[in-house]
């Protein structure tokens, strides 16, 4: 059986309740061209490497701070 965190990717649900973040906040990033998500028909879905890329992107800027 695949777990959460064993998956190659997640709904905006998904990774909104496995980081604790809000399902608006992520839906900004996507609309906001940040978050790259893959569409099937109605369904968003984020790949594991495009969040990773993302979150590796939030932590750099984090830095230069």
């Amino acid at each position: 059986m695949q777990t959460v965190t064993d998956k190659k990717a997640y709904s905006v649900q998904e990774l909104a309740l496995l980081y604790s973040l809000s399902r608006g906040f992520l839906r900004g990033e996507i609309r906001q061209g940040k978050l790259r998500v893959r569409r099937f028909g109605r369904r968003v879905l984020i790949l594991k490497e495009d969040w990773e890329c993302y979150v590796g992107k939030a932590y750099v800027q984090a830095t230069k701070q």
